[in-house]
């Protein structure tokens, strides 16, 4: 009994260790999710800037007066350079949180496993403390039973 209480001590580090890194893990996951949300919004920006641009240049090629035709298809390219790294950059936040993703399971899969083995440690624990304290009171029956036998 005193090895299972034992083994439920030094696996107590074990489990703050888990959980810490688990915890580590979640809010490096919550950092990624917070820059995909930026990387989004500049995203979004970057296209409604390109096609407000595209909408411009088309209005000039339209019009006989052309005489911003050069420097709108200049910003419109450089609109749709930005977009596209921004694009280029939310598909490699995406990647990154996949495997921040995958690493926040993995280490609640191993705080769980170690958790299940505290329980069972415990339940064994629980369990011969239960039988240690049923002989006790059945040696204690048999000897308060010899001795009222001893007296008839």
């Amino acid at each position: 009994m005193i090895e299972l209480k034992d083994k439920i001590k030094k696996i107590q580090p074990l489990i703050s260790a888990r959980r810490s890194k688990l915890d580590h893990e979640t809010a490096r996951l919550h950092e990624i999710k917070g820059a995909k949300l930026n990387a989004l919004q500049s995203l979004e920006y970057y296209q409604k800037q390109y096609i407000s641009g595209v909408d411009s240049l088309n209005l000039e090629r339209q019009s006989s007066d052309r005489q911003k035709l050069a420097v709108l298809e200049r910003s419109v390219d450089t609109a749709k350079s930005r977009w596209y790294q921004s694009l280029r950059q939310v598909r490699e936040i995406e990647e990154l949180e996949r495997d921040q993703i995958k690493l926040v399971l993995k280490a609640q899969r191993d705080l769980r496993s170690i958790e299940m083995l505290q329980e069972n440690y415990q339940g064994e624990y629980a369990e011969a403390f239960r039988k240690a304290e049923q002989k006790a009171l059945d040696e204690m029956s048999n000897k308060q039973f010899n001795q009222k036998s001893k007296r008839y």
